[in-house]
Protein backbone atom coordinates (compact mmCIF):
# COMPACT_ATOMS: atom_id res chain seq x y z
CA UNK A 1 0.00 0.00 0.00
CA UNK A 2 2.80 2.04 1.23
CA UNK A 3 4.63 1.80 -2.22
CA UNK A 4 1.32 2.21 -4.07
CA UNK A 5 0.95 5.94 -2.15
CA UNK A 6 3.81 6.77 -3.03
CA UNK A 7 3.96 6.09 -6.55
CA UNK A 8 0.87 7.84 -6.83
CA UNK A 9 2.59 11.00 -5.34
CA UNK A 10 5.54 10.30 -7.21
CA UNK A 11 3.87 10.59 -10.59
CA UNK A 12 1.56 13.45 -9.22
CA UNK A 13 4.48 15.48 -8.63
CA UNK A 14 5.96 14.92 -12.36
CA UNK A 15 2.71 15.69 -14.03
CA UNK A 16 2.60 19.08 -12.42
CA UNK A 17 6.22 19.92 -13.43
CA UNK A 18 6.86 22.90 -15.30
CA UNK A 19 9.34 23.69 -18.09
CA UNK A 20 10.95 27.12 -18.14
CA UNK A 21 13.60 28.18 -20.55
CA UNK A 22 15.76 31.74 -19.45
CA UNK A 23 17.71 33.86 -21.37
CA UNK A 24 20.55 35.52 -19.30
CA UNK A 25 23.53 38.12 -19.99
CA UNK A 26 26.02 38.20 -18.07
CA UNK A 27 30.26 39.68 -17.68
CA UNK A 28 32.03 36.62 -16.87
CA UNK A 29 34.95 38.77 -14.95
CA UNK A 30 34.25 37.69 -11.93
CA UNK A 31 33.46 33.94 -12.47
CA UNK A 32 35.05 31.26 -12.55
CA UNK A 33 33.32 30.16 -15.75
CA UNK A 34 29.76 28.92 -16.12
CA UNK A 35 30.10 25.43 -14.66
CA UNK A 36 29.30 24.35 -10.87
CA UNK A 37 32.18 23.70 -9.53
CA UNK A 38 31.17 22.24 -5.93
CA UNK A 39 33.89 23.92 -3.97
CA UNK A 40 33.57 26.98 -4.63
CA UNK A 41 30.30 29.49 -5.14
CA UNK A 42 31.97 31.76 -7.66
CA UNK A 43 30.66 30.20 -10.65
CA UNK A 44 27.45 31.91 -13.39
CA UNK A 45 25.86 28.20 -12.50
CA UNK A 46 25.95 28.07 -9.16
CA UNK A 47 25.33 31.58 -8.55
CA UNK A 48 22.04 31.97 -10.91
CA UNK A 49 20.74 28.29 -9.11
CA UNK A 50 20.70 29.76 -6.04
CA UNK A 51 18.45 32.64 -7.19
CA UNK A 52 16.44 30.75 -9.03
CA UNK A 53 15.84 28.16 -6.25
CA UNK A 54 15.15 31.07 -3.57
CA UNK A 55 12.33 31.93 -6.08
CA UNK A 56 11.22 28.49 -6.53
CA UNK A 57 11.13 27.48 -3.02
CA UNK A 58 13.02 24.79 -4.42
CA UNK A 59 16.52 22.77 -4.83
CA UNK A 60 16.58 23.43 -9.06
CA UNK A 61 19.40 22.89 -11.22
CA UNK A 62 19.89 24.36 -14.98
CA UNK A 63 21.20 22.88 -17.92
CA UNK A 64 22.92 25.67 -20.64
CA UNK A 65 23.27 26.61 -23.92
CA UNK A 66 27.01 26.42 -23.87
CA UNK A 67 29.32 25.88 -21.11
CA UNK A 68 31.10 29.21 -20.84
CA UNK A 69 34.77 29.10 -19.56
CA UNK A 70 36.76 31.74 -17.03
CA UNK A 71 36.30 35.24 -17.57
CA UNK A 72 33.76 34.47 -20.85
CA UNK A 73 31.31 37.10 -21.21
CA UNK A 74 27.71 36.18 -22.41
CA UNK A 75 24.76 38.81 -24.04
CA UNK A 76 22.07 35.44 -25.08
CA UNK A 77 23.10 32.46 -22.78
CA UNK A 78 19.67 30.09 -22.38
CA UNK A 79 19.30 27.88 -20.05
CA UNK A 80 16.47 25.86 -18.87
CA UNK A 81 14.80 23.67 -15.13
CA UNK A 82 12.02 22.01 -14.38
CA UNK A 83 10.17 23.17 -11.19
CA UNK A 84 6.53 22.30 -9.27
CA UNK A 85 6.91 25.92 -8.58
CA UNK A 86 3.65 28.11 -9.73
CA UNK A 87 4.96 31.96 -10.85
CA UNK A 88 4.29 34.03 -13.39
CA UNK A 89 6.27 34.67 -16.53
CA UNK A 90 6.86 38.38 -14.94
CA UNK A 91 7.61 37.06 -11.02
CA UNK A 92 10.12 34.74 -12.52
CA UNK A 93 12.21 37.41 -13.93
CA UNK A 94 11.67 40.00 -11.65
CA UNK A 95 12.12 37.38 -8.42
CA UNK A 96 15.39 36.16 -9.55
CA UNK A 97 16.93 39.11 -11.28
CA UNK A 98 16.44 40.67 -7.42
CA UNK A 99 18.68 37.74 -6.10
CA UNK A 100 21.23 38.24 -8.60
CA UNK A 101 24.18 40.52 -8.56
CA UNK A 102 24.34 43.38 -11.53
CA UNK A 103 26.51 41.37 -13.26
CA UNK A 104 24.16 38.63 -14.38
CA UNK A 105 20.78 39.21 -15.83
CA UNK A 106 17.13 37.28 -16.77
CA UNK A 107 16.42 38.85 -19.98
CA UNK A 108 13.00 36.77 -20.79
CA UNK A 109 11.51 33.84 -19.48
CA UNK A 110 9.23 31.35 -21.65
CA UNK A 111 7.22 28.01 -20.47
CA UNK A 112 8.66 25.41 -22.76
CA UNK A 113 7.56 21.57 -23.44
CA UNK A 114 8.91 18.93 -21.76
CA UNK A 115 11.57 17.72 -24.68
CA UNK A 116 13.01 21.30 -25.10
CA UNK A 117 17.41 21.35 -24.03
CA UNK A 118 18.88 23.90 -23.71
CA UNK A 119 22.06 22.13 -24.87
CA UNK A 120 20.66 19.35 -27.41
CA UNK A 121 18.03 21.19 -29.32
CA UNK A 122 20.20 23.90 -30.36
CA UNK A 123 20.71 23.81 -33.91
CA UNK A 124 23.73 26.51 -33.49
CA UNK A 125 26.00 28.98 -31.13
CA UNK A 126 27.14 32.19 -32.44
CA UNK A 127 29.87 33.89 -30.29
CA UNK A 128 32.04 37.51 -31.04
CA UNK A 129 35.45 38.21 -29.75
CA UNK A 130 36.15 42.16 -29.61
CA UNK A 131 39.31 43.12 -30.26
CA UNK A 132 41.00 46.66 -29.78
CA UNK A 133 43.70 46.81 -31.53
CA UNK A 134 47.28 49.23 -32.05
CA UNK A 135 46.13 50.32 -28.36
CA UNK A 136 47.37 49.98 -24.67
CA UNK A 137 44.42 49.15 -23.13
CA UNK A 138 41.17 51.32 -22.97
CA UNK A 139 40.21 51.69 -18.88
CA UNK A 140 36.28 52.15 -19.49
CA UNK A 141 36.23 48.43 -21.27
CA UNK A 142 38.58 47.01 -19.45
CA UNK A 143 37.25 43.32 -19.06
CA UNK A 144 35.07 43.95 -22.08
CA UNK A 145 37.10 43.47 -25.04
CA UNK A 146 40.89 42.19 -25.54
CA UNK A 147 43.40 45.10 -26.06
CA UNK A 148 46.50 44.40 -28.77
CA UNK A 149 48.92 46.95 -28.79
CA UNK A 150 50.22 46.52 -32.50
CA UNK A 151 47.66 47.24 -35.70
CA UNK A 152 46.19 43.92 -37.31
CA UNK A 153 45.66 43.56 -40.57
CA UNK A 154 41.38 42.59 -40.74
CA UNK A 155 41.49 41.91 -44.29
CA UNK A 156 44.27 39.25 -43.63
CA UNK A 157 43.08 37.99 -41.03
CA UNK A 158 39.34 37.04 -42.41
CA UNK A 159 41.12 35.68 -45.54
CA UNK A 160 43.22 33.32 -43.01
CA UNK A 161 40.23 32.22 -40.65
CA UNK A 162 38.48 30.59 -44.40
CA UNK A 163 40.37 27.38 -43.31
CA UNK A 164 38.79 26.93 -40.39
CA UNK A 165 35.04 26.20 -41.38
CA UNK A 166 34.46 22.62 -41.28
CA UNK A 167 35.11 20.04 -38.32
CA UNK A 168 38.60 20.16 -36.93
CA UNK A 169 40.38 18.67 -34.18
CA UNK A 170 40.87 21.96 -32.22
CA UNK A 171 43.10 20.52 -29.57
CA UNK A 172 46.16 23.07 -30.22
CA UNK A 173 43.17 26.00 -29.15
CA UNK A 174 41.87 24.27 -25.89
CA UNK A 175 42.88 26.19 -22.15
CA UNK A 176 44.23 23.80 -20.05
CA UNK A 177 41.35 24.54 -17.89
CA UNK A 178 38.70 23.67 -21.03
CA UNK A 179 35.42 21.67 -19.66
CA UNK A 180 34.52 19.71 -23.02
CA UNK A 181 34.74 16.22 -23.74
CA UNK A 182 35.65 16.59 -27.01
CA UNK A 183 38.36 19.23 -28.72
CA UNK A 184 36.12 18.50 -32.00
CA UNK A 185 34.42 21.19 -33.28
CA UNK A 186 32.34 21.96 -36.62
CA UNK A 187 32.12 25.87 -37.68
CA UNK A 188 29.80 26.96 -40.32
CA UNK A 189 31.21 30.43 -40.60
CA UNK A 190 33.70 32.74 -39.47
CA UNK A 191 34.01 36.41 -39.73
CA UNK A 192 36.69 38.95 -38.79
CA UNK A 193 36.15 42.72 -39.55
CA UNK A 194 37.02 46.02 -38.32
CA UNK A 195 34.41 47.89 -36.01
CA UNK A 196 36.19 50.20 -34.51
CA UNK A 197 38.48 53.09 -36.92
CA UNK A 198 39.63 54.06 -33.24
CA UNK A 199 38.87 53.43 -30.41
CA UNK A 200 51.03 34.28 -30.30
CA UNK A 201 49.80 33.41 -26.35
CA UNK A 202 46.21 32.48 -26.55
CA UNK A 203 44.14 34.92 -26.58
CA UNK A 204 42.24 36.09 -23.19
CA UNK A 205 38.87 35.84 -22.43
CA UNK A 206 37.88 39.66 -21.88
CA UNK A 207 37.00 39.80 -25.53
CA UNK A 208 34.57 37.05 -26.33
CA UNK A 209 30.79 37.11 -25.79
CA UNK A 210 28.07 34.15 -26.52
CA UNK A 211 25.96 36.12 -28.59
CA UNK A 212 23.38 33.62 -30.02
CA UNK A 213 21.85 30.37 -30.12
CA UNK A 214 19.70 29.14 -32.42
CA UNK A 215 16.87 26.63 -32.39
CA UNK A 216 14.02 25.58 -34.59
CA UNK A 217 11.09 28.16 -34.47
CA UNK A 218 8.69 25.37 -32.70
CA UNK A 219 10.50 26.22 -29.52
CA UNK A 220 9.20 30.16 -29.75
CA UNK A 221 13.19 31.07 -28.40
CA UNK A 222 13.82 34.55 -29.19
CA UNK A 223 17.20 34.65 -31.02
CA UNK A 224 20.21 36.64 -29.87
CA UNK A 225 20.25 39.63 -27.40
CA UNK A 226 20.99 43.20 -26.80
CA UNK A 227 23.54 43.93 -29.30
CA UNK A 228 27.12 44.85 -28.01
CA UNK A 229 27.14 48.80 -27.51
CA UNK A 230 30.77 48.65 -29.53
CA UNK A 231 29.84 46.04 -32.36
CA UNK A 232 27.45 47.27 -36.02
Amino acid sequence: MFDMVFFSLLADKINHMNCLALGVSYRGNAYCGWQRQGHRADTVQETLENAISYVANENISTICAGRTDAGVHASAQVIHFATTAQRSVYGWQMGINTRLPTDIRVNWVRPVSADFHARFSAIYRRYQYVIEDNSPGNALFTGLLTPYRQALDAKAMHHAAQCLPGEHDFSSFRAAQCQSNTPFRHIDHIRVFRAQRKAPATAPADGLYLVEVGYNKDHQIPVGGKPLPFIR
